[in-house]
């Protein structure tokens, strides 16, 4: 999972590609445990790319270099933030209280999803309001869920089916959250929990390994291999 890809990060996630490309069998996030247990055996590890919080910078050097390498990669959107495209000062208030960058960033526009799902990307969700889950009562974690779903819907044609925990946190004191994915029609739940997926992996706590797009080669490679 990548959040930002800066311009100035362009060669260093190009590397990032590349090596990804060269050593592992390529999927996407709905194909992922189905992927993983077809292909350890055949192929080799699988891999799949995804990008969190909706910034509109990932559709200028970041899809340039998946196109390039003929990568497809699952884009987790608070719908909330790009219902803000229009209103640039309450995005930049949405940017910077939600995600942990000092910056504010513009949001992706619901064409820009459509885009990616016509380029054969995948848009999935990541709720609303970008709000962790743990902090919300039951109700309003079926309104995020929900919502964020008919959002996504409307833009890209495409139901999501898989769900990317804000801020990683995947416990909740007054419930499952596990169980109100399921509830919700998705089949899958990422975390920012480090680890493998196979088929013994439970879908609605995946793992996902946390990396940064300016990051040299070598540092990706260890952090993989750690």
């Amino acid at each position: 999972v990548y959040h930002l890809v800066l311009r100035e990060d362009r060669k260093l996630f190009e590397d990032h590609i590349k090596f990804l490309k060269d050593n592992f069998v390529m999927t996407s996030v709905s194909e992922v445990l189905r992927t993983a247990t077809e292909a350890k055996d055949k192929n080799g590890y699988c891999a799949a790319i995804t990008f969190d919080d909706g910034f509109r910078i990932l559709m200028s050097d970041c899809l340039e270099m998946l196109n390039k390498y003929q990568i497809k990669a699952t884009f987790f959107v608070p719908t909330g933030f790009v219902e803000l495209f229009e209103t640039p000062d309450l995005a930049a208030r949405f940017s910077l209280r939600a995600h942990y960058y000092d910056l504010p960033l513009e949001p992706m526009r619901p064409q820009d999803l459509q885009l990616l799902t016509n380029m054969g990307h995948e848009v999935q969700s990541h709720g609303v309001s970008h709000i962790s889950i743990s902090a919300m009562s039951r109700q309003q974690a079926f309104r995020e869920l929900e919502e964020s779903k008919q959002r996504i819907v409307e833009w890209t044609g495409i139901t999501p089916k898989a769900f990317a925990y804000p801020y990683g946190h995947t416990s909740n004191v007054i419930g499952n959250p596990e169980d109100w994915l399921r509830e919700s029609g998705y089949s899958l739940g990422l975390t920012l929990r480090r680890g493998n997926i196979s088929d013994q992996t439970d879908p609605f706590i995946a793992a996902r390994d946390h990396v940064e797009g300016n990051w040299p080669i070598n540092y990706l490679k260890y952090f993989l291999l750690s």
